[in-house]
């Protein structure tokens, strides 16, 4: 079984459905990616991909998946609701300084939830992900009247 290092923030994204990776979405789409075998993930395969990989995290690590993670994403969430965005840099980097402490935070354990910095995650085998063809599943999401298809 091929398994990989991801950071606490790329795992809890995948678990809570919030983005709290410090890399943002590329952490999302590097742990979606590699837990089913697809390192050219699409953005609209994002829902999929987290559908198959979710329980399976949840399983395998059932110490993040408690009462006291869903109100230490609220504090965080809270945290963030007062940040300035109309200046796009400014309000990011206020963003990801919360992010980065709430981060710390949890790997010292102020929620009572025992966090590492890093995961050993697991890929699945091919047949638990069973993710539908990239072109046709935005066909179904958005109707194939409404793409366009390239070729060379």
């Amino acid at each position: 079984m091929k398994t990989k290092q991801f950071h606490l923030g790329d795992v809890l994204s995948v678990i809570t459905g919030n983005l709290v990776s410090l890399r943002h979405v590329d952490g999302l789409y590097d742990i979606l990616g590699f837990m089913i075998d697809a390192p050219g993930l699409m953005t609209h395969q994002i829902p999929s991909a987290s559908l198959i990989c979710e329980p399976v995290l949840k399983q395998r690590y059932p110490e993040l998946v408690c009462p006291e993670m869903d109100l230490a994403v609220k504090d965080l969430l809270r945290k963030l609701v007062p940040v300035d965005y109309t200046d796009n840099a400014k309000g990011r980097k206020s963003a990801l300084k919360i992010l980065k402490q709430w981060l710390s935070d949890m790997m010292k354990g102020k929620y009572g939830v025992a966090c590492s910095e890093y995961y050993e995650v697991e890929a699945l085998e091919k047949s638990e992900c069973k993710m539908k063809d990239p072109v046709a599943e935005a066909c179904e999401m958005v109707g194939s009247d409404k793409l366009i298809f390239a070729s060379r």
